[in-house]
């Protein structure tokens, strides 16, 4: 992944995204991380091999956005989807970050 898909996530959007999850809009929160993760790091549910991301940017922004929709699918009462989706998103137990892995 280049720099130049990274930038497209700015803090400013994650920091919306946030907004609404402490106002409990948690389906559109989770609308919104969907389509930042597809817009800026081609991210496609059940799709092999998605993100494996290296630079310091896209790290934070993937994490901040991966963390959110952890927290929503619980609010969500959808715990089940939590370790598929993330699993899917890093492409394997080995990419997954330690903040993410910590929420478990």
């Amino acid at each position: 992944m280049d720099s130049s898909q990274s930038s497209l996530v700015s803090s400013g959007t994650i920091d919306e995204i946030e907004s609404l999850f402490l106002v409990h809009r948690f389906s559109e929160a989770l609308s919104r991380c969907e389509e930042e993760l597809a817009q800026c790091f081609n991210f496609k549910l059940n799709s092999p091999n998605n993100a494996h991301i290296t630079d310091k940017h896209s790290v934070d922004a993937s994490i901040r956005l991966v963390s959110l929709v952890i927290q929503i699918l619980y609010e969500l009462k959808r715990s089940s989807e939590i370790m598929p989706f993330v699993n899917n998103f890093y492409g394997g137990l080995d990419y997954i970050p330690f903040g993410i892995l910590y929420m478990w």
